[in-house]
């Protein structure tokens, strides 16, 4: 049984709510309408209150947390707070129209340049949970060759990235495109696929590799500067040297870390047991994953690291609980997670926080369409 089999059996895109775009004009306002725009609000209130507890956790994005300058005053780090939080229930609110959950939502669309994103993979993984059709047809150091279609259409849409194109259009400014080309391409090519099939799932949301410069929620909010502050510093400006001397910028203080205590390791190795991570060298490719930096020993794991690990290890039980309901066992947990992703899994450990998240989109769609079908549906299948 592969992926498109399960989702391409029903159109089971969850029912959303409509955005103000559909609604009349002001002069003409309607009961109906009105009606609508008191759901986002509920939905808002309602995302607010299952964000706010979570922006300080370990397994939100670095990019939903409070930016805070070294001297901020207890002021501005409340206000930094307001900031992440609003950003994150807006995430959460786009996810809920795109029919994905709050965590995954969190995980896979980002603001960059003012503009949300959702990252390329994800993308695939929406399209295939509405029974789209995407494949890689070749990928090399220096061109990917990416193709879809619609669920029951011949028609196949076919998108070639090279790097020659990557290099005239200045993507490879990106260090990324040196460290890890066939990734980069397959995002850019992967992505044009699903945003040329799938507007109408999408909601014309590019992806973030295709949004120039890097991941930008918020800035960094240092002590705010009042009226008075700023005319004085400004005139000081005028009548300073044109070429003065500038200090070197203070180093950023050192973040303190702590180790983790013997009770969460032994919790986070329980954890990887329970989902059949046990070889010592797959755990720390597993937990070097996670933490985005190489691990030699459990020794060099921060306390933030340790729970980072354990919360995305509960997450992928889950996701696997999913996967079994789908009937699938064994290697077969393998092959769906590489038809998912669309790539090579040889074990669990290889699979990455986002990767666990992609999964967890798809197998929810997936269940919810067996869900949604027929018992007669059912036994003709």
């Amino acid at each position: 049984m592969t992926t498109t089999d399960v989702a391409s059996t029903a159109d089971t895109r969850p029912a959303v709510l409509e955005g103000p775009a559909a609604f009349p004009p002001l002069g003409s306002v309607t009961a109906e309408a009105m009606a609508r725009l008191n759901d986002w609000v509920v939905a808002a209130s309602q995302a607010h209150k299952l964000v706010a507890p979570l922006v300080d956790s370990a397994f939100i994005p670095e990019a939903y947390k409070p930016k805070l300058a070294p001297n901020a005053s207890d002021e501005d780090r409340a206000y930094a707070r307001q900031v992440a939080i609003a950003n994150a229930t807006s995430a959460v609110l786009l996810g809920l129209n795109l029919g994905v959950d709050p965590l995954t939502a969190l995980q896979q669309i980002y603001l960059v340049k003012g503009r949300p994103g959702m990252y390329a993979k994800m993308k695939v993984a929406l399209l295939m949970s509405r029974g789209y059709e995407v494949w890689t047809e070749s990928l090399t150091d220096d061109e990917a060759v990416v193709c879809g279609r619609r669920a029951g259409s011949d028609r196949v849409e076919k998108i070639t990235i090279t790097m020659a194109m990557a290099r005239k259009a200045g993507w490879t400014s990106s260090e990324m495109y040196a460290k890890t080309p066939q990734d980069m391409l397959w995002a850019r090519a992967a992505g044009r696929v699903c945003d040329r099939l799938g507007a109408a799932v999408l909601m014309g949301l590019p992806s973030v590799e295709d949004i120039p410069d890097t991941i930008q929620v918020e800035a960094t909010v240092g002590p705010r500067r009042t009226v008075g502050d700023i005319l004085p510093a400004a005139a000081a400006a005028e009548r300073a040297p044109t070429e003065p001397d500038q200090p070197p910028a203070a180093p950023e203080p050192e973040r303190v870390t702590l180790p983790p205590s013997d009770a969460e390791l032994r919790r986070m190795f329980a954890l990887l047991k329970d989902v059949g991570i046990t070889d010592k060298a797959e755990s720390l490719t597993f937990v070097g994953g996670v933490a985005d930096r190489t691990i030699a020993s459990r020794s060099e794991l921060t306390r933030d690291e340790v729970r980072m690990v354990s919360g995305t290890v509960e997450s992928m039980k889950r996701v696997l609980a999913q996967i079994e309901q789908l009937g699938l066992a064994g290697d077969e947990v393998l092959q769906f997670a590489a038809d998912c992703l669309t790539r090579e899994v040889p074990t669990r450990a290889t699979l990455t926080p986002a990767d666990i998240a992609t999964l967890a989109g798809i197998a929810t769609e997936m269940l919810a369409a067996r869900s949604a079908q027929p018992a007669d549906t059912e036994e003709r299948a």
